[in-house]
């Protein structure tokens, strides 16, 4: 056991720059790649890519934590090495700030009802709550397919500035057709592609 505990050791000992240089790298390859990610998210409507790319919270959450990690096992002289930290520390207290007021993905947005489509059509409604700066926020969104293939659309999105405006009921008409319904008994009709699940009109959204 002996043997083993210092061969373990003397690896580290070899190997803890490179460690901790891979840890600054991951956390760069972090900082850099949401960008790119939620861009490409957002061109494709992949679903897995959505909510992979939900929110930069988790991401910059972990892309801090890498970094005071791998600058704390003393790859960098002292001069880089407490900047590093530092900027680390301040990102991670962001992080907890945001995941307190808006929730951990960062983006605001809640998770409601789900609606599936009639007649077996792979497809579902998903209502979303939100927050503007005073008012609330409500947002349909459509996933059509499942797997790695399942793409996401935004169905809708309105404020609730008034309570009768508030998204009461999601309801199918047809697998191509979703009537949601706000508080005030007002409706509003959105016509789905037949082969894709997208919407046709999006110019009434208001967010």
């Amino acid at each position: 056991m002996t043997g083993t505990a210092n061969a373990a050791r003397r690896w580290w000992q070899r190997h803890r720059r490179a460690v901790a240089l891979a840890m600054l790298l991951a956390a760069l390859v972090l900082l850099l790649g949401y960008p790119l990610g939620s861009h490409f998210a957002e061109t494709t409507h992949l679903f897995v890519l959505r909510r992979v790319f939900d929110g930069p919270v988790p991401h910059v959450a972990a892309a801090a934590v890498l970094l005071i990690a791998g600058a704390m096992l003393r790859p960098l002289r002292l001069l880089l090495r407490i900047p590093v930290v530092i900027f680390g520390g301040l990102a991670l207290l962001g992080c907890f700030a945001l995941s307190a007021l808006l929730g951990w993905d960062g983006d605001g947005w809640a998770e409601g009802e789900t609606v599936r489509a009639p007649d077996g059509v792979d497809r579902r409604a998903v209502a979303w709550r939100g927050s503007s700066a005073i008012d609330p926020l409500f947002k349909v969104t459509v996933i059509h397919g499942t797997g790695l293939g399942a793409r996401e659309w935004k169905a809708d999105c309105f404020s609730g500035d008034d309570e009768s405006r508030e998204l009461k009921r999601i309801t199918w008409t047809s697998p191509t057709r979703l009537v949601l319904t706000d508080a005030g008994g007002r409706q509003h009709m959105v016509q789905l592609d037949p082969r894709t699940g997208r919407p046709d009109d999006t110019r009434s959204m208001e967010c």
